[in-house]
């Protein structure tokens, strides 16, 4: 677990009463105090059948190796002591060249059309598939194409009775758009329910052509789906849906205006009907202002609001970084009258914000900020003995540091007060 960072796998072995050798499985998931921390399937969750929470671990003596584990080889029965644990790393346990192999036969079959013949791995008991419902109207038979829409969550439908069926994925899909077909392969059906009971006049699934009628407003159904599977209807999907039935005062309602300029397609309803208020027949597309104005039914503005772009930003200061060396001296004389010299160094860095970072001849800088090509702050020695305030005038693209600064100390012998002043010339390494 310390070199892949992931669980691990085990196995531990014991006999039953009756001298039966037993396995059981676990996953450890924490290494801690010489316990392996486990997961047990018999302790889901890791709580026991009160839903009081368990540690589960087996524990390591050093001199004795593993301690026997207690534990039920199959929930309610009887525990058992476990005395031998064995660790199984995953491509023991599973062949990871047939895995790989097996998942390549799945996803070509699931790529596959039906005449190719190929397998469809889980296809006979989970059938891709899709609800559909249409409304049928004066002028048009339910199904046909442009009254169809799938079936989703806060689907808006402007009609009290509708049709429902299921289609099966992209299995069936005709050539044409307008002959959806049943599914074929695995001939499904579905049930419709609401407050618990069938919505069918049968009270069973839904006939062809079949239509149930919707309370106006909000109704919540439920959408049972079977696959004939060996001569026997088989569950396959439940779905609870809330369909939203009557005419709209505002047909627009939830319709943004990318919903509009992307098209109304066969998903969703209210974007039919306020693509039908909104859009024109022909013409140039409006603007996002006068479509905005429609879903909100307002009256289109007669010009779209002038756009005030904000100045651009400033350029970015660029961040400084680096080491620069070189030779600095005070008005401080020694005892032998000469005045204070010598070599030094800076490190430093600016970040976007203009706070100065690093050290001067070792020194820590504090309080560090530049403003334009000007950087200040203070440096002291970690028992306050000493502390310089810095000004740094930065030239030469960068590469050249002018510094001045005012040293205060606490010495006594230079005669100064311990206050003095000096400059220095760095240059970039």
């Amino acid at each position: 677990m310390n070199v892949t960072g992931e669980p691990q796998y085990v196995e531990v072995w014991g006999f039953d009463s009756d001298k039966n050798q037993v396995g059981h499985a676990l996953v450890v998931y924490k290494v801690e105090d010489s316990r392996l921390y486990v997961a047990d399937p018999n302790y889901p969750g890791g709580k026991d059948e009160t839903g009081q929470r368990v540690d589960r671990y087996i524990q390591f003596d050093a001199a004795k190796g593993f301690l026997p584990f207690s534990a039920s080889a199959t929930s309610g029965s009887s525990p058992l002591l476990f005395t031998y644990v064995f660790f199984a790393g995953k491509s023991s346990v599973v062949g990871w060249d047939t895995f790989g192999r097996r998942w390549d036969e799945f996803v070509g079959s699931r790529n596959a059309l039906p005449s190719e013949n190929a397998r469809l791995i889980g296809h006979d008991r989970f059938p891709e598939y899709e609800l559909q419902m249409s409304a049928p109207t004066k002028t048009t038979k339910a199904f046909d194409y442009g009254t169809v829409q799938t079936i989703v969550d806060n689907a808006v439908v402007e009609a009290e009775m509708i049709e429902v069926r299921v289609r099966c994925g992209r299995y069936n899909y005709s050539s044409d758009p307008k002959t959806p077909l049943l599914c074929a392969t695995s001939p499904m059906r579905v049930i419709v329910y609401r407050d618990g009971r069938p919505l069918a006049p049968g009270g069973g699934p839904l006939a062809p052509g079949e239509t149930i009628t919707l309370r106006g407003g909000k109704n919540e159904l439920g959408f049972l789906v079977e696959a004939r599977v060996d001569e026997e209807w088989v569950w396959v999907d439940y779905k609870d849906y809330d369909i939203w039935a009557g005419e709209a005062d505002n047909p627009c309602d939830g319709v943004t205006v990318a919903d509009l300029k992307k098209g109304p397609g066969l998903s969703k309803m209210n974007v039919v009907l306020c693509s039908a208020k909104c859009m024109p027949i022909g013409g140039p597309m409006p603007s996002d202002a006068v479509l905005q104005a429609c879903i909100d039914g307002r009256d289109a503005p007669k010009t779209p609001p002038e756009t005030v772009l904000p100045p651009p930003p400033p350029p970015p200061r660029s961040l400084l970084h680096g080491t620069w060396s070189g030779t600095w001296t005070n008005n401080r004389k020694n005892l032998d009258g000469k005045y204070q010299s010598g070599s030094g160094s800076i490190s430093l860095s600016v970040d976007a914000n203009g706070v100065v970072t690093g050290s001067w001849d070792g020194v820590t800088i504090e309080n560090g900020r530049r403003t334009g090509n000007t950087m200040t702050w203070t440096s002291k020695t970690s028992d306050g003995w000493r502390r310089w305030d810095v000004t740094v005038q930065i030239q030469d693209d960068e590469n050249t540091l002018v510094v001045s600064y005012t040293g205060h100390d606490r010495e006594t012998m230079y005669k100064d007060g311990g206050n003095y002043s000096g400059s220095a010339t760095y240059r970039r390494k």
